[in-house]
């Protein structure tokens, strides 16, 4: 008994601890590594976690789309690595791609389909150093590639990749709105806190 209690008293620190932001939790299905089936993200101005994780090999890449209904002034796009539980030698990178666009910029992977087009972020102009702690789970987070820019309403692709093959967790943050959160939204979160913690995904 005293178990559970201790359990949900975790689960309560965590609801308590959420910040006033509209965020959305959503974790990697698994079945997303090919570009004909990408995890479909509908996006907007209000803040979005994705926990995914890649596999170590060659030529693993997990893909998502994602789907802006309206227009998203001046997003921000970040690639985080867990500093508590990532590895040092983890620093995946991602693509960005505008369906409407076909020219390529950077190193693309092994197997990323030809034709396709997209930009390439990666750590090389990151700040050193630079942390992120989530507001719910209290969880920091090393800052890796990022982009901010305005998105239309369109699908655009995004597509995370290790070039060093090693794998692990990362997490794709998206958006900056500060509306404030409402009570349903809240208590969903405790779900989501169970599930970044126990690694539920």
């Amino acid at each position: 008994m005293l178990k559970y209690a201790w359990i949900l008293s975790l689960v309560l620190l965590g609801l308590f601890k959420t910040s006033a932001l509209a965020t959305t939790y959503n974790f990697d299905a698994g079945n997303n590594n090919t570009i004909t089936s990408p995890q479909v993200i509908t996006a907007s101005n209000d803040q979005q976690y994705i926990y995914g994780v890649l596999s170590s090999g060659e030529g693993i890449s997990d893909y998502y789309t994602l789907d802006f209904k309206t227009h998203a002034p001046q997003l921000v796009i970040s690639l985080l690595v867990s500093q508590d539980r990532g590895r040092q030698d983890f620093q995946p990178n991602f693509i960005f791609g505008d369906p409407n666009l076909r020219e390529r910029g950077g190193s693309f992977p092994y197997g990323f389909p030809a034709g396709v087009g997209g930009r390439v972020f990666d750590w090389s102009g990151q700040v050193t150093g630079a942390t992120f702690q989530d507001g719910l789970t209290g969880e920091k987070f090393r800052v890796g590639p990022q982009i901010v820019r305005d998105m239309s309403a369109q699908k655009y692709l995004l597509v995370v990749f290790d070039p060093k093959s090693v794998g692990g967790r990362y997490v794709i943050k998206i958006g900056s709105a500060t509306p404030a959160e409402p009570l349903l939204t809240q208590l969903k979160h405790i779900w989501d806190w169970l599930r970044v913690k126990l690694d539920l995904y």
